[in-house]
């Protein structure tokens, strides 16, 4: 059987984000089925090599389409040669449409836009062309989605925030499918003695520990952390942070945490490949992004068993298990509720079967990804709709539950359904699908 080739753009140089969504699931899509090949703009790619070495191909893109647009249209088209018969766009804003057009206008069969975030990046080597970023996205979303047929045969996003970011609300109620940022849960489970093994071996035995994994860019807002961290420390004396990973403000906040007198506190860790196991050793997962589309991250610590404390800009469907808490961004408030679970403690347990039971499994989620790339997913959901109808408390109830499990769209009607859509009024509660 001839296997079905899929072009995935952007690969990035690091193993988090979007490229460890590309890359969780080449490790376990049915490679008998299937093959990837990577597009990237790096000037190479550390992991190059064991990718190539499972016949994988990594195509570089030298010229940006705002530099040189006719090479790299040539670029393009050159790859495109090879015959893909799905391509895979990953992205976190519009920047522009010419991807979309050139896989379109050469009949690839499968052109899959996937949104991965919620927000555009105030980085500081953008501030003065933030707005008109911004601007631009907005333009574009326009343009895409009075017309997304011509850009697209099916639209994905990893959450229903990131959804109607990319793509506005009418799209993302009927026709965007979110695709769970899902992990390997039989990876993330809580075990004691691991647990026991790495505290000694790091010398955390007696520390209160929290952890932090992402890359040391403004949106993860370091500096927020580092600064809430250091009022912790006066409330806990023997309170300690890992932070592991890597970019632009890494050598910024070791200066920080050097200025404040707590670096001593701190444990800046790098890129690591032991994530697992340094959750296992912390003692509260701190999550204070100032957005996210939904962080994997946050998947993974959830599985873990651990306390986890999250900002709230971040999308609350990623709260999967009952350890999960939403913080305003006030250093006050964080710091309190960290004295208090210092002082009351709690019993870890496993939850990655719940992670599991939710959806987040990639065994699992991997079979979505493989029914998308077969062509199988409907483009339109309008025949997928559910409409709830109750008086009072028991419709509303039945609403929160589908919208919290993620079958949507879900519509709510006070007393009765429209007799032009379906020709049934009620008194009481319940669903029809239709």
């Amino acid at each position: 059987m001839k296997k079905i080739k899929v072009l995935q753009m952007p690969l990035r140089n690091n193993r988090g984000g979007i490229a460890k969504y590309i890359l969780d699931n080449w490790r376990f899509i049915d490679k008998s089925q299937f093959t990837f090949d990577f597009i990237t703009f790096a000037d190479k790619i550390d992991y190059e090599d064991e990718l190539l070495a499972e016949g994988c191909k990594i195509h570089y893109i030298s010229n940006l389409p705002g530099k040189d647009e006719k090479k790299f249209y040539e670029e393009v088209h050159t790859i495109l040669n090879e015959g893909y018969d799905v391509m895979h766009l990953h992205t976190s804003r519009w920047t522009g449409l010419q991807l979309e057009e050139i896989a379109m206008a050469r009949g690839v069969p499968n052109v899959i836009v996937h949104s991965h975030n919620t927000h555009i990046g105030e980085r500081e080597d953008w501030a003065d062309r933030y707005n008109a970023f911004t601007q631009r996205h907005e333009q574009l979303k326009t343009t895409f989605t009075n017309n997304w047929h011509d850009y697209a045969t099916n639209l994905c996003a990893c959450s229903h925030l990131a959804a109607r970011w990319l793509y506005g609300d009418a799209l993302a109620d009927s026709t965007v499918h979110v695709l769970k940022n899902a992990i390997d849960t039989q990876n993330f489970k809580y075990n004691e003695k691991r647990r026991e093994q790495y505290r000694q071996s790091m010398e955390l035995n007696g520390k209160f520990v929290l952890g932090h994994v992402g890359r040391f860019d403004p949106q993860k807002n370091h500096d927020f952390l580092i600064r809430m961290f250091h009022e912790v420390t006066k409330q806990i004396p023997n309170a300690h942070l890992l932070l592991t990973g890597q970019g632009g403000l890494f050598d910024r906040m070791k200066v920080l945490a050097d200025e404040l007198g707590i670096a001593n506190k701190i444990q800046f860790l790098g890129i690591r490949d032991d994530v697992e196991a340094l959750m296992q050793a912390m003692d509260v997962f701190v999550l204070p992004s100032l957005y996210e589309g939904f962080p994997i991250t946050l998947v993974e610590a959830q599985a873990m068993g651990l306390k986890c404390l999250v900002s709230d800009k971040i999308t609350t469907e990623a709260k999967i298990v009952p350890n999960t808490q939403f913080l305003p961004l006030d250093a006050e408030v964080w710091c309190a509720e960290l004295t208090k679970i210092q002082a009351q403690g709690y019993t870890r347990k496993d939850t990655s079967h719940l992670v599991k039971d939710a959806g987040y499994d990639i065994r699992e989620s991997v079979k979505m990804v493989e029914k998308l790339y077969r062509g199988e997913f409907k483009v339109d959901k309008q025949d997928e709709k559910i409409v709830l109808f109750g008086a009072g408390v028991r419709g509303r109830r039945m609403f929160e539950e589908l919208v919290n499990n993620k079958i949507t769209p879900a519509y709510f009607v006070d007393n009765k359904i429209n007799e032009d859509k379906v020709s049934i009024s009620v008194t009481g509660g319940g669903a029809i699908f239709f």
